[in-house]
This record gives structure tokens, sequence and C-alpha cells, in this order.
């Protein structure tokens, strides 16, 4: 999917702090990924709907990379099954806190707080 990245005119780059990768292209191409637009981990790749993960972040950088750190581990567990998985607690988090990923499992052990949820 960096290749997608690439041809949408967006970066990558290795962040060997958290041993992921992250990208950015922009609003257009990660928000069909993501649904929000703000960003999404698939496998050791944080896609994100910015220009630079940095200067989005801000002094929230660490925190957010953390926590999309601990999703890498999560599909270091569970592998690509995670996807669908993540999308049914996805579901199940709508119908117990509504949208914006409250009661999400997979956040919830990743850190609410550090993924920037306003629960």
């Amino acid at each position: 999917m960096r290749s997608a990245v690439y041809a949408a005119g967006g970066s990558c780059r290795q962040d060997t702090t958290y041993d992921i990768w992250t990208c950015w292209a922009g609003q257009g191409l990660i928000r069909r990924l993501d649904g929000r637009g703000g960003g999404t981990i698939y496998g050791s790749t944080y896609y994100l709907a910015a220009t630079d993960p940095k200067s989005f972040w801000g002094s929230r950088y660490g925190a957010v990379m953390a926590h999309e750190a601990a999703h890498y581990a999560q599909w270091i567990t569970v592998g690509p099954a995670l996807a669908p998985a993540y999308l049914q607690a996805e579901g199940v988090s709508w119908v117990l806190t509504g949208p914006g990923g409250c009661g999400n499992i997979f956040e919830i052990l990743a850190g609410l707080n550090a993924g920037n949820y306003r629960c």
C-alpha cells in the first residue's frame, strides 16, 4: 500500500523509535483508507491524512506513535485477521458508545488518550 501513497504524491519514512513506517499523502487517499481523515495502521505502516506526522500531531506525536506501535504489536499477535476483527470491534463500539471508537477493544488496549480519542 505504500506504493499507492507514492503514486498519490505522498511520502513515507521509517520511524525507528517506534519500529513503524509513517506515510502521508494528503486528505484524499488516507481519508478513503481511514474513513475519518485521521490515520490508520495496517501492518507496520501508519497512514496519515496530513503532510507530515510530526507537524500534524505536534507535541502529541510521541503519544500517538506509541499508540500506533501498540496497534502494530496487535498486528504481530493477530496477523491480517486483525483487520476484520478491528472492523467488528468498531461496529460493537458504534452500538455501545456511538461513533468515535471509544468502545473499540483494540483502541482501548492501545490507549484511548494516547491515540487522541475524545471519550
